[in-house]
């Protein structure tokens, strides 16, 4: 499956409401259309809404930019792929794109930077950058001992230490490129 593959939503109309916008659409289908998620306005961008079905009109929803004004960038009579928020949109982008080069990786544990920031501790692996306001603390030897899969969450450990990752750095299990990155599929997006 692909992007193209996806459902889509037509903007019918965009009216201004309270000092914003309200955006009434319609969708293709419903399969794989879960309340919130992202429109694709173009590589690497994206709208996020949170949609209101109209039970009366099949397909029919609403939504304003309350949550975000790049829905601003959506026209009348254009169609936008939607992408269920769950997974992180540049992730599904990189499944998707044919030209993605998926390359073999070897988990090794590494030491961790612990660090406070305001009343929440952390940590990451030693020598990233640490967050805004964070005071570094202790430096645990080994402690960054694990990633996860971006698509099903899996452990990526020194048990289990192959995994694949992309020039952005997105991480798949095994299983999760036989699957998906190896022949681009999406169809995780609507739970195929």
């Amino acid at each position: 499956m692909t992007l193209a593959d996806l459902p889509t939503m037509r903007v019918e109309r965009i009216e201004r409401a309270g000092g914003g916008l309200k955006v009434f659409g319609r969708f293709d289908r419903f399969d794989g259309v879960p309340e919130s998620g992202y429109f694709r306005l173009a590589l690497c961008e994206y709208a996020w809404a949170s949609l209101r079905f109209d039970e009366s009109e099949p397909g029919a929803v609403e939504f304003t930019d309350a949550r975000d004004p790049d829905v601003s960038k959506l026209r009348v009579g254009e169609r936008y792929i939607w992408l269920d928020d769950y997974w992180q949109a540049p992730l599904v982008e990189a499944i998707a794109d044919e030209s993605t080069m998926w390359r073999p990786v070897t988990f090794r544990a590494t030491d961790a930077q612990h660090f406070r920031q305001g009343d929440v501790i952390g940590w990451a692996p030693a020598g990233q950058k640490l967050p805004a306001n964070a005071v570094a603390l202790e430096i645990e030897p080994g402690g960054w001992d694990h990633e996860h899969c971006d698509l099903c969450a899996r452990h990526i450990d020194v048990k289990f230490p192959t995994y694949y990752t992309d020039a952005e750095e997105h991480r798949l299990c095994p299983q999760c490129y036989e699957q998906y990155g190896r022949s681009h599929d999406v169809s995780f997006q609507i739970g195929t």
